[in-house]
């Protein structure tokens, strides 16, 4: 599993490495990721609620579990870009 908890991203490519670290542990994870585009819609959804909610509630904190969330959802978005919800 990939540990972004503690992760600055000072640039770009800081970003993108653990994201492909990170679709890759997904993929593993999720072989079957979603039954169509409306689920995976709701992953997206989701993940967006987890994003919002570690802003929200403002514990210690939260803005490395925000990191992690905004990641995830990089992943789901990615993955529906790709399309995995056909497969």
């Amino acid at each position: 599993m990939v540990d972004d908890r503690n992760v600055r991203y000072v640039s770009d490519d800081d970003i993108f490495e653990t994201l492909k670290q990170k679709l890759v542990v997904a993929r593993e994870k999720h072989t079957g990721f979603a039954e169509g585009q409306y689920q995976a819609l709701g992953f997206l959804g989701e993940e967006y609620g987890e994003v919002a909610k570690e802003i929200t509630k403002g514990e210690e904190g939260w803005r490395e579990r925000m990191c992690c969330e905004l990641l995830d959802l990089m992943c789901v978005a990615v993955r529906m870009l790709r399309g995995e919800f056909d497969r």
